[in-house]
């Protein structure tokens, strides 16, 4: 279609070849980089919700649930990302991985640090007896890493303000 449409408008053969193989080039980019901003808003997205989730499961491990009764009522509740995901978790139980596994392979999928973490606090269920305060200090943490990201990206931000105002700003010699 491409090249019909540039033999169509008169142009050299060519551009007409270039176009007609730069086109498939430029669309191929354009979807990947729609697939790389959709996969960064949903790990932003998971990063934001992980503190809240993390915090459900511990304060019904700490009610007497077992770990997949906790996942399973926590993926039931939640409408977000985690939820989703959850879910998911809940599914490859079902298949036949143990809780311990099926939350491995979410954290390995989801690759996200904190996540990793709360995997490993959660794994410690047989062992630990009073997980559910580990869980908190695990979301405690989570929510400091966040703000920690987001005063970053402010002050990123306010440096990229100042950086056109200083460059604009004319320098006039000082007069003695």
């Amino acid at each position: 279609m491409v090249l019909a449409l540039t033999v169509a408008i008169g142009a050299p053969s060519v551009a007409a070849l270039g176009l007609a193989l730069a086109a498939p080039v430029l669309v191929f980019l354009v979807m990947e980089q729609q697939i790389v901003s959709a996969s960064q808003h949903r790990r932003q997205q998971l990063r934001q919700e992980l503190p809240v989730v993390a915090e459900q499961i511990g304060m019904l491990l700490a009610a007497g649930y077992s770990l997949g009764g906790a996942l399973a009522r926590v993926a039931s509740r939640s409408a977000g990302v985690c939820g989703e995901d959850l879910r998911a978790v809940g599914n490859r139980v079902r298949q036949g991985l143990s809780d311990v596994e099926a939350l491995r392979e979410w954290a390995d999928l989801a690759d996200i640090d904190e996540l990793h973490r709360l995997v490993l606090v959660l794994q410690l269920q047989q062992e630990a007896g009073d997980l559910g305060r580990l869980i908190s200090e695990e979301a405690r943490t989570m929510r400091r890493e966040a703000q920690r990201r987001l005063v970053e990206t402010i002050e990123r931000r306010a440096q990229m303000v100042w950086i056109p105002v200083t460059v604009a700003t004319p320098s006039f010699p000082v007069s003695s």
